[in-house]
């Protein structure tokens, strides 16, 4: 007695089983998290050095490019790209997919070990963190408040921060343009000088008498002290009052050149605490604001968090009433809503299957058997994708949409079966049980066909193979809970609620009209064989034609309601000034339909988070995150008002460059998934690059409608150049060294020390009491040396004596890939397609004749594109391999899988024309949806065969058999077909937010199923016919 005899005779364990899959269902479901897409582990590293007061060059010299030696050695790198920029040193490291990160970042340590020593004595140890997708921020929050100074409001925040980042899921707070509290020491340079003391010294005297220090243990009698020694200064008064020095006594009894009097540090320095802030803007809708900035951490679920983070805003705010916050974005929002939708499209979906199954059947009873096998095999297979560890994503839940008219087909071929044994006069006992077992081994075939071509995108290591392994999981659980239902639950049901002969049952026996219709063209077929196969392989031929004009992509934009927008004004503005042309461009784009609200950052808000340091810009590179109205509320889509607000920025003639970016989710992963056109200049220097960068950018407004066409040096500021003369700095006592070290004081200060007043921790700041408010200023004042070589730096010495001021244009950040200098070209597709641009762009580039020492490549998302396409079509390849062999096993034997195996090219037909004609792009969607299509399209042709061997060891001939079987399967294979592609439907139409993530997919898979449907139903058994004539069939085939 097999599996479903068994069931159909144990009516109630079968109901216990459900109920028990059921109930762990359910507690599953709510156990799972919630998030856009699948974590994903990336191979990368970064490493991060701080060099404070450096400049983009002197980082690079000094730090990056020893860093960059060392970390050649690291075994496993693909890639290695560093961006120097002032104060900052960022290297990312790119390894093979599948390295062990952990023993990566253990390998990078070693590594940098040995260089730290090599390093400038005021840089930092380097930072080593691993790639994480989740650094985006999950929330952005601006804060205002009534009665507050910045700096009230900045020190309430900063009590609040700690609740917040304690929150279940947060990784970290951040708060961005706070104000804070700093001692300054305002000194006098030539009271200073006169004292025979420098900034420099002026430091050392300050932390040295503050500070406590280990002096190790003093034994007396049986007690045995740890000993420390030194002081701390508690107060301003404290400061005030330190002795710096000792000066000629004021004659007291005539004893004056022999009595020294103390110097404190009042008497040469005014000293006050005083507010500060970042020399950057943090703005929302056109007004000053705190940003908080809260991260989540990795693996914790989205909207759980973001959820609790809102809650815990609103206590803030009942219990401060003078503060108001208002989210700026929120990446739970678009989850939310796009799961929402997602999860919409699957209930619709089972309900457009179900509605076929009622046309067909016309039996509630029979409706209500497999109606129930969708939702069993759905909340089955969440046990199976919590035990997996997986989260309900756009992948998991599109798998489970997607797999939602699937689920039936098992159904429908096991009922079709029973109703055609009950036709025949068997009992509901009898006809359940020989109806499944006539048929297990068919569907059994058919499901495992379904689930084995997801193994090759299981494997796959790759961004895409990331991506696609979660939806291949999901679809697999819900087929292998749906095969379970149908051998099980579905023959259980259907002994029971089908007792009584229906007319549809009693139909079984004669043929319909369009069984009839169907068998007349069948014959005709049949009787020209070879007219019938030329027309189909003239229609393969001209969708392969078709196949290379369909555009690529790596993801489907999009519309998360939200744009991002990068621009460039004029260099050398002032922050006030850069605040003021911010201040008009925000008004005219909140004037913009559709547009709800619009925050602005530009120079240092004081965040050090590793995201801000790659994209680390000066203060005259703005960035705006544009929120739009919901979907539902707006007339336009995110990119048509892009367009608009790309409009505006053009009208405002300060702008000098301008990215427009209608995706959110192109950030959200790295920016490389970008979608423009990027190409990568590197050679030994940066001049050549430029001329190359000029060149390239020419040839690339020949191509029609790109936009924002840019490099990266295009985005240099203007700097000042002190040019040391050697000769007379060296006559003044001074090294050129000493000069540059001696003006970064006078201009940018040094910290001091630490001093805790009242609970306050705060930095001791020494900075010269003149202001420099011009070039003339600055090369009149006299600088410091902070240390003195062998007799030189004993003197200040004034600087316009020993340096010439020139203007040079620096870039805010000099990149280099693989050790060799990088300029990047950039481009906004406008409405054009990235394959069709990366062509044009090749040819132009193809004849320029570029200098030997300069390589140019395409990169960017074109580059992710190429590699994860080609990896996909090797996936496909393999998923047509293993098909075989499953099938070849099936039917013991290796001719009646090619028969099968006919459906495969004629469904691929279908995709090509859908994707065509609904103007879909070829992408890793798509792409999955092709897979999909190789394991269903074989199932029909699966159970017609399986039916012609039947009747042919039952004594018919190969004609007889081959029109019985496809006179009988016709109507379940219509049902099957339909149930699947009406299941699919709401996904195709995409509606809603995040639909157009599953829109190809569907389409792929629509098309691919109705062509292939259409076609095998007359190929098939041509084929069959041709192959197999009247040899004669082995027992076990």
């Amino acid at each position: 007695m097999n599996l479903s005899s068994t069931a159909v005779r144990r009516p109630v364990a079968v109901t216990v089983c459900v109920i028990i899959a059921l109930l762990f269902g359910i507690v599953s479901l709510q156990r799972i998290g919630i998030d856009l897409l699948p974590n994903m582990s990336l191979p990368y590293a970064v490493v991060v050095t701080t060099y404070a007061g450096a400049s983009a060059e002197v980082v690079e010299h000094d730090v990056t490019i020893p860093l960059e030696a060392h970390l050649a050695g690291v075994s496993g790198v693909r890639r290695q790209d560093s961006y120097s920029m002032e104060n900052f040193s960022v290297i990312m490291l790119e390894f093979e997919w599948g390295t062990d990160m952990l023993s990566a970042l253990d390998d990078i340590r070693n590594n940098l070990a040995q260089a730290a020593l090599s390093l400038p004595s005021e840089a930092s140890s380097p930072v080593v963190a691993r790639i994480d997708p989740n650094t985006l921020p999950l929330m952005l929050v601006a804060v205002s408040a009534q009665d507050l100074t910045e700096l009230e409001l900045s020190q309430q925040l900063a009590k609040i921060k700690p609740g917040i980042e304690q929150l279940p899921g947060v990784a970290s707070v951040s708060l961005l343009g706070t104000t804070s509290e700093e001692i300054q020491v305002l000194y006098d340079a030539k009271q200073l000088s006169e004292a025979g003391l420098s900034p420099a010294i002026l430091q050392q005297l300050i932390m040295y008498q503050n500070i406590i220090v280990p002096s190790g243990t003093v034994t007396e009698g049986d007690l045995r002290y740890s000993t420390r020694t030194g002081r701390r200064i508690s107060s301003l008064d404290d400061l005030k009052d330190l002795i710096i020095g000792m000066k000629q006594g004021s004659g007291i009894l005539g004893l004056g050149g022999l009595v020294p009097s103390l110097t404190y540090l009042s008497d040469l320095a005014e000293i006050s605490i005083a507010a500060t802030k970042p020399e950057g803007i943090t703005r929302y809708n056109g007004e000053d604001t705190v940003i908080i900035k809260v991260m989540r951490q990795s693996g914790a679920n989205t909207v759980r968090v973001a959820e609790s983070v809102k809650k815990a805003l609103r206590q803030i705010e009942e219990s401060n009433p003078n503060l108001q916050f208002a989210v700026v974005s929120d990446q739970s929002a678009f989850i939310t809503s796009s799961i929402s939708n997602l999860m919409s499209s699957l209930v619709l979906g089972g309900i457009l299957a179900v509605a076929v199954l009622w046309f067909f059947l016309r039996n509630l009873g029979s409706m209500v058997v497999i109606g129930l096998s969708i939702p069993i095999s759905i909340i089955t297979s969440f046990v199976l994708v919590y035990l997996s560890d997986l989260s309900l994503n756009l992948m998991t839940l599109g798998g489970l949409a997607l797999g939602v008219g699937m689920l039936v087909d098992t159904s429908i071929v096991v009922l079709e079966n029973i109703y055609r044994y009950r036709s025949l006069g068997f009992s509901p006992l009898e006809a359940a049980e020989k109806g499944t077992r006539e048929i297990t081994g068919a569907i059994i075939a058919s499901t495992t066909t379904t689930v084995v071509v997801f193994l090759p995108v299981i494997f796959l290591e790759s961004l895409a193979g990331q991506l696609l392994k979660e939806l291949g999981l999901t679809v697999s659980y819900s087929l292998l809970a749906s095969l379970v239902v149908g051998l099980t639950v579905l023959p259980t049901l259907a002994a029971r609620l089908l007792r009584r002969e229906t007319k549809s049952q009693k139909a079984q026996a004669e043929p319909s009209k369009l069984q009839r219709g169907y068998l007349r063209l069948l014959d005709a077929a049949l009787k020209r064989k070879w007219l019938a196969l030329g027309v189909v392989i003239a229609v393969v031929l001209l969708a392969v034609a078709i196949f290379p004009t369909i555009g690529e992509e790596f993801l489907p934009n999009f519309d998360e309601g939200f744009l991002n927008l990068t621009f460039t004004l004029p260099a050398g503005r002032t922050i006030d000034m850069v605040k003021e042309e911010v201040a008009a461009i925000e008004g005219a784009i909140l004037a913009v339909p559709g547009v709800a609200g619009v925050s602005s950052q530009a120079g240092d808000q004081g965040d050090t988070d590793i995201s801000s340091l790659i994209t680390g810009t000066g203060n005259n590179v703005v960035v705006m995150s544009v929120r739009l109205e919901p979907a539902n509320k707006r007339s336009r889509s995110s990119s048509e008002i892009a367009n608009e607000v790309r409009q505006v920025l053009f009208d405002a003639n300060v702008i000098r460059s301008v990215v427009v970016e209608s995706s959110l989710f192109g950030t959200s992963a790295s920016s490389i998934l970008s979608p423009r056109l990027v190409i990568e200049t590197r050679g030994d220097s940066m001049e050549p690059l430029k001329e190359v960068a000029e060149q390239i950018k020419a040839e690339l407004h020949k191509i029609p409608g790109l936009l924002e066409i840019d490099d990266s040096w295009a985005q240099a500021n203007e700097g000042l150049f002190l040019e040391v003369d050697t000769a007379r700095s060296i006559l003044g006592g001074f090294t050129a060294g000493q000069v540059g070290l001696g003006v970064h004081y006078a201009t940018s200060g040094l910290k001091a020390t630490d001093v805790t007043i009242d609970g306050r921790t705060l930095p001791v700041m020494l900075r010269p009491r003149q202001v420099f408010e011009s070039v003339e200023d600055l090369l009149a004042a006299e600088v410091f040396s902070p240390v003195s070589i062998a007799g030189f730096g004993e003197n200040p010495i004034v600087l316009g004596e020993v340096a010439e001021a020139k203007t040079e244009l620096i870039p805010p950040t000099i990149q280099r890939t693989d050790r060799m200098y990088t300029l990047n070209i950039s481009a906004n597709l406008g409405d054009n397609d990235l394959s069709w641009v990366t062509a044009q762009a090749e040819k132009l580039i193809a004849g320029l004749g570029l200098p030997e020492n300069v390589q140019v490549r395409i990169g960017g998302l074109q580059e992710v594109i190429d590699e994860s396409l080609s990896e996909l079509y090797f996936a496909v390849g393999l998923a047509v391999i293993l098909v075989f062999l499953v099938m070849a096993a099936q039917f013991e034997s290796f001719a009646q899988p090619l028969i099968i195996m006919v459906a495969i090219p004629l469904a691929l037909i279908g995709s090509i024309f859908g994707l065509w004609i609904t103007d879909n792009n070829i992408g890793i969607i798509s792409m999955i949806g092709m897979i999909v299509l190789v394991g269903i399209v074989v199932n029909n042709t699966i159970v017609l065969v399986d039916f012609i061997n039947q009747r042919r060891r039952e004594g018919s001939t190969v004609r007889d058999a081959v029109r019985e079987a496809c006179v009988v399967r016709l109507r379940p294979i219509l049902m099957t077909t339909i149930t699947t592609v009406l299941g699919m439907v709401p996904l195709a139409m995409g509606w809603g937010e995040g639909a157009e993530f599953q829109r190809a997919l569907a389409v792929t898979v629509i098309g691919g199923l109705t062509s292939s449907t259409i076609l095998i139903l007359f190929v098939v058994p041509i084929v069959y016919s041709l192959i197999q004539r009247d040899k004669p069939l082995q027992s076990n085939q």
